[in-house]
């Protein structure tokens, strides 16, 4: 037989053809090993040895782990012609579904690692996963599939037991999940792939139209089917991460039910939607087979979508992050974005004699799906008994009351609150990002006392601060907002956009590339309100720094309430323009004095990094 020839690890008769059917398969990992391209990157293959003599028992003895599937049956999916929910569209399309198989569990990082072994390949290793008062705006961070900040491998009780190995892999792309399902093709001689976005959107239904995780037309019971965004989220979020949780845009709304996992799980930790498979709606969002093109309906036939240039690949599901959405949004992500929310599972085509099959599982497994399959069951068995030892949240405590700010100076503020009644609470202060707004970080926690002093506090901002009680790992909402004393900005002077003392609606991000923050998606009728004192009356150069992807009327300048002057803005000319800002400059009059200095947005869409006054004459 020649080299180069890749034989499937498999168990069972007459399932290869040179194998007798009482002389069991034996496999052994060859060391000399043959090489295949893969999307540019070489991927070396180990062959097989049908020759050995010795039937692994082990995992850790073969090259390639083939996963659990599930065959689904013929159907048909239907999707509305016009996705926006609010959409007076109401005409849908069919499109045909024909029988394939799909794994019962997302891919995890104990099938991922064989892959790194066996192939040399070099998997990403910056990754959006660091976590802070801002969630992800630290953007691409150090980090990989096997060392990020959403895996237990970093908890203590991982360090004994190793569970998270059946973590599902995240931080890749989708360019590596195809690889993956390449590799393990060449390894299997079946023809592994990702899932086409129609055919994840009809494997995740399971038959149903409706969620079948509802119960009474509420969600509740999701968290018995799913690892989302719930009570364990919350508390992880603030435990471990020292923040509020926080979601993007819409998806900012939590679930009230507790499923036990705060950030990734182990898979197969739920009940199975109706086809068998587990977590089709949480845990990680998949990516598809598909090029999204969002202004064209999905393939009738099922197969993935395509497009030109492919900027962005399909991503179904929700994920540990977020709520869960609805099957038919087609989702799409950047097709190089690497985060922590993103995994994949594999699809397997139907070979003839299955097609011919009426079975709808694979009645002889192979035999590394057979000891993955055991050693799963244990990991599952151990995180199950951690999970059966935590205390119920729960949110019947109140939140603190009366918080202030009894004392402020340069780097100290002392603050106080009332005392909540009830044995064992201690308390947790967070400081906030920008004003009133929601990105929080907690600075203390434990606290026995009703007073604490922040000796750290952001200089030349004014301070935000909230308090929120604890009890085992319940918390309470959190108390309403302590504001310090408003910032004065003494003219002439550059003036940082996050030291407004007032706002509407914006929200504070990091600048990246470079140093210090600005404000956020800038939407019309949002405005920040600055203190300006103004030592005489003068005329001032006003030159302001922001990003925009399209011209438009910009914002208007009020002071004390009464008209100054409008500001235009005009549209980046560079690519990625949320990254790009350019500086454009003004001419206004200010009189002598102290002034609430109000810049309110005209157009939808913009950030504001500083605007800095420079006297030209005085009046």
């Amino acid at each position: 037989m020649p080299r180069h020839v890749l034989w499937m690890l498999i168990i069972g008769q007459g399932l290869l053809a040179c194998t007798s059917q009482t002389t069991p398969i034996q496999t052994a990992i060859n060391q000399t090993a043959s090489s295949q391209t893969v999307n540019s990157q070489i991927i070396k293959v180990q062959q097989v040895n049908v020759n050995s003599t010795t039937l692994p028992t082990d995992l850790a003895s073969l090259s390639a782990i083939e996963p659990p599937l599930v065959t689904i049956p013929a159907g048909v999916v239907t999707f509305p012609v016009d996705s926006n929910p609010k959409s007076k569209n109401k005409s849908t399309y069919d499109v045909q579904i024909k029988s394939f198989m799909v794994a019962k569990y997302e891919v995890t990082k104990k099938e991922f690692r064989k892959f790194i072994a066996d192939s040399g390949y070099q998997a990403p290793s910056k990754c959006m996963h660091a976590i802070n008062g801002l969630w992800y705006s630290a953007g691409a961070t150090n980090g990989s599939w096997d060392n990020n900040n959403v895996s237990a491998l970093n908890m203590a009780y991982d360090t004994q037991f190793k569970t998270s190995e059946f973590d599902p892999v995240t931080c890749i792309n989708p360019q590596v999940a195809s690889d993956y399902a390449a590799w393990l093709s060449q390894k299997t001689g079946k023809k592994y792939r990702l899932l086409s976005t129609a055919e994840w959107v009809y494997a995740a239904q399971g038959g149903k139209q409706d969620p079948y995780y509802k119960h009474q037309d509420k969600i509740t019971s999701v968290c018995e089917y799913e690892n989302i965004a719930d009570h364990s989220a919350i508390y992880g979020a603030e435990t471990r991460f020292k923040t509020r949780y926080k979601m993007a845009g819409y998806h900012n709304k939590t679930v009230d039910c507790d499923d036990k996992a705060e950030f990734i799980s182990l898979v197969g930790m739920y009940k199975p939607n109706p086809f068998g498979l587990h977590d089709m709606v949480g845990n990680l969002t998949e990516f598809t087979a598909d090029c999204i093109d969002p202004n064209k309906p999905l393939p009738s036939d099922g197969s993935p979508q395509s497009s030109d240039e492919c900027k962005n690949r399909g991503n179904q599901g929700s994920s540990w992050h977020w709520p869960p959405f609805k099957f038919h949004r087609i989702g799409s992500w950047p097709a190089t974005q690497v985060g922590s929310i993103e995994g994949f599972r594999l699809a397997r085509d139907l070979t003839i004699e299955e097609q011919q099959s009426p079975v709808t599982t694979v009645a002889t497994p192979p035999l590394s799906t057979k000891l993955f399959v055991k050693q799963l069951t244990k990991a599952q068995k151990i995180e199950q008994a951690r999970r059966d030892k935590l205390a119920p949240i729960h949110h019947n405590l109140p939140a603190p009351q009366q918080l202030e700010i009894v004392e402020q100076a340069n780097n100290r503020v002392k603050l106080a609150w009332q005392k909540i009644d009830g044995d064992s609470i201690t308390y947790r202060v967070y400081r906030g990002e920008f004003l009133n707004s929601d990105s929080l970080t907690m600075i203390a926690s434990g606290l026995t006392s009703n007073q604490y002093i922040d000796r750290n506090p952001v200089p030349d901002r004014r301070v935000s601060y909230v308090v929120k009680a604890e009890q085992g790992r319940s918390t309470s909402a959190a108390s309403a907002f302590a504001l310090g004393s408003p910032v004065y900005k003494t003219l002439p002077a550059k003036v940082e956009a996050e030291q407004a003392n007032n706002r509407n609606g914006a929200f504070v991000w990091p600048n990246r590339p470079g140093d210090g923050k600005h404000i956020r998606n800038l939407n019309k009728g949002q405005w920040l309100e600055y203190t300006i004192d103004v030592p005489q009356s003068a005329e001032y150069q006003i030159t302001y720094q922001l990003t925009s992807n399209k011209n438009g009327s910009g914002f208007k300048l009020t002071l004390q309430d009464k008209m100054l002057q409008n500001l235009k803005i005009e549209k980046t000319q560079k690519n990625r323009w949320r990254d790009n800002f350019q500086t454009l400059s003004a001419k206004v009059t200010l009189p002598k004095g102290q002034h609430k200095l109000k810049l309110e947005s005209l157009q939808d869409q913009w950030k504001l990094d500083w605007i800095d006054f420079v006297e030209i004459t005085h009046r």
